[in-house]
């Protein structure tokens, strides 16, 4: 049987910070994948090399 503790809630409220902390790091990714997109819809029929500045493939 386990008993609640401080240090039981202490646990359990550093699980809560990380997750926090990876929510709003989810939220960035996705945030920049949108804008990503925006960009790569607006570049459409463009060869990938130029809207990424990177060099052809050989």
């Amino acid at each position: 049987m386990a008993i609640i503790t401080d240090e039981f809630i202490k646990n359990f409220q550093n699980q809560i910070y990380a997750l926090k902390s990876l929510e709003k790091t989810i939220q960035d990714a996705i945030a920049r994948g949108n804008y990503e997109l925006e960009q790569l819809n607006k570049n459409k029929g463009e060869p990938v090399e130029k809207v990424f500045r990177v060099p052809p493939k050989k």
